[in-house]
This record gives structure tokens, C-alpha cells and sequence, in this order.
């Protein structure tokens, strides 16, 4: 009975090993594949120090890529209240100058017609009598006929045809964008302080060349956006003991 015991025991161990072994493969080589990658291609590795700055932490939405000459990208950001924020591009110097704009998406609310209703109604035309007075109509008893409301019934003659204009209206939702910086316009870092937590796209335009030669070539681009935290809520990241 201890040596089925034992049998059993030693194949489970083995499936086990097997199962940590085959895992262990697989992480080795996805972090192979993306530190190699970060190699190729680092976020900051074109920033200088003024880029930088000494107080901006640039963890957590600073990302970047591989970019050919006329290529545009957009990225959206989270600028969050109570912090400074920093916004600078930095790239591979055989890209030329990247530009970047900072952009806010405001949504308009705007009511307008739909469409236009055409009804065709009956108007009724009441008798009257010699005096122009609208005549009552009797119930079976001879008495004035009056409807539900209490009000008074009265003998139709005929029916007039008339139409009715029913205008249809609708709210229609627009989103325009509002330019918050342009470092077309002369500087290349964008720092403001952030009252209010939105949402923002940063629109990277990579220039184009007439060098045949390096039309195809591919720079790396860093979107670095960096923050100061000043909220009371923020609590900094501590080293372990």
C-alpha cells in the first residue's frame, strides 16, 4: 500500500515540475522579448535634463514608439487636479523636429430640426342659425347634449380640410477639439497646473523628408508626460525595507 502511495506521489510531483519548468520557459522569453525591445527603443533616452526637469516624476503615462518621416499618432492622457504636469517629446534626431499639440475634446449640444411633420386635419364646421348663433345639438330626451367634460355638444354641418405643421426637433452631440498648446508656435515643453482631473489627446507629427533614403526609416519617439504631485490624497512610493 506505501509503495502505491508512494507511486502516486512521485507522478504527481513530476507533472508538477513539469508544469513550473514549461512556465518558467515562457516568462523567461516574454521578458526576453521586452527588454530587448526597450533596448531598441527607450522613452527618455533623447531627453536632456532641461527636458526632464528635477521634480517630475514621469512614470506611469510616458510611453513610446517607433515612427517613420509624415507619420501622426494621437494618445490620450489623464491630467489630474492639484498637479503640475509636463508634456515634452523627445526623439531620435534623424526624425528632424517633432511637433506636438496638446488637445482638449469639448462636447456641443445643439438643438435642431429633425423633420417637419405634414398632417392633414378635419375641421368641423358648426350650424348656426338665423341669428349666426352655433345651434346645440338634443340628446333622445330634447335635452342640450353635453360631452364628457360637461361641455356643450353642437350640430356639425360639414368637415374642413385642413393641414397641420409639426416641427420634429433633435439635440445633436458634437465633439470639438480645442487646442491647449502648439509647440509649432515656439516652445517644445508644455507645462500648466491642473485645477480640474480631464482627459486629453496628444497629437505627435512626425515631419516628412524628401530623402528618398529615409522615407522608410523608423526613430523612436518618447511621449513623456510628467507630473509634481500636490494632492493631499497622494501617498509616494516607498522602498522596501
Amino acid at each position: 500500500m506505501s509503495n502505491w502511495f508512494n507511486l502516486v506521489r512521485f507522478t504527481k510531483y513530476r507533472f508538477f515540475t513539469k508544469r513550473i519548468i514549461c512556465f518558467v520557459f515562457i516568462c523567461s522569453n516574454l521578458f526576453t522579448f521586452t527588454h530587448s525591445s526597450a533596448q531598441q527603443c527607450n522613452s527618455n533616452q533623447f531627453c536632456t535634463a532641461d527636458d526632464l526637469g528635477k521634480k517630475y516624476d514621469f512614470r506611469g503615462q510616458s510611453t513610446f514608439g517607433r515612427f517613420s518621416p509624415g507619420d501622426t499618432c494621437k494618445v490620450q492622457a489623464i491630467l489630474y487636479s492639484g498637479n503640475e504636469e509636463r508634456i515634452v517629446i523627445c526623439n531620435d534626431p534623424k526624425l528632424g523636429l517633432v511637433q506636438f499639440r496638446v488637445i482638449r475634446m469639448v462636447k456641443e449640444y445643439k438643438r435642431i430640426i429633425n423633420h417637419i411633420e405634414k398632417k392633414e386635419l378635419q375641421m368641423p364646421i358648426y350650424k348656426t342659425d338665423k341669428n349666426g348663433k352655433t345651434i346645440p345639438k338634443l340628446d333622445d330626451w330634447g335635452k342640450v347634449a353635453k360631452d364628457k367634460m360637461g361641455d356643450i355638444i353642437f350640430e356639425i354641418e360639414s368637415y374642413k380640410k385642413i393641414e397641420k405643421m409639426d416641427t420634429i426637433w433633435k439635440i445633436e452631440r458634437k465633439t470639438k477639439e480645442e487646442i491647449l498648446f502648439d509647440s509649432r508656435n515656439g516652445s517644445r515643453i508644455y507645462d500648466c497646473k491642473i485645477a480640474q482631473t480631464e482627459p486629453i489627446l496628444i497629437e505627435t507629427i512626425i515631419p516628412k523628408t524628401s530623402d528618398i533614403k529615409n522615407k522608410s526609416y523608423k526613430g523612436c519617439v518618447g511621449i513623456m508626460i510628467g507630473r509634481i504631485f500636490h494632492s493631499t490624497n497622494f501617498k509616494p512610493f516607498n522602498k522596501a525595507n
